[in-house]
């Protein structure tokens, strides 16, 4: 299960929706060497995929 990324335009109206998959998500930001620190809310995101939750 991935994580869902809509986008919506002015008017309210869903215009876009991606999905991210847990090895996207490592790739994008483990990878980039982000400081943890500052970008807590990226790297909490990883909890969405645990299978227990």
């Amino acid at each position: 299960m991935g994580l869902d990324i809509l986008i919506y335009n002015n008017d309210g109206m869903c215009s876009n929706k991606s999905e991210i998959g847990e090895n996207q998500h490592y790739g994008l930001f483990n990878l980039a060497n982000l400081d943890k620190g500052r970008f807590r809310t990226i790297f909490r995101m990883q909890d969405y995929y645990k299978t227990n939750v």
